[in-house]
């Protein structure tokens, strides 16, 4: 394993293990938007593997809540 790809799991680790288990879709937005995707991929593979399949429903609710915050989405 190269050093750059074991820093990178060590941070994903490290991410995974201080952040809020509840409401983490913000966490992935914010990933989406100051990572490329191999580094939001890395830091997202820290991730216990249950919990991988919810990573694209994260990313809906947390583009939603977003569009609310800033007004960017249409009102009923």
């Amino acid at each position: 394993m190269s050093t750059s790809l074991r820093e990178g799991t060590a941070f994903s680790r490290a991410v995974v293990a201080n952040s809020p288990a509840k409401a983490a879709h913000p966490i992935v937005e914010f990933l989406d938007r100051a990572a490329t995707p191999e580094d939001v991929a890395i830091v997202l593979s820290g991730l216990p593997e249950p919990a991988q399949q919810f990573v694209p429903a994260m990313r809906e609710q947390a583009h939603a809540a977003l569009a609310v915050l800033s007004g960017t989405t249409d009102r009923p």
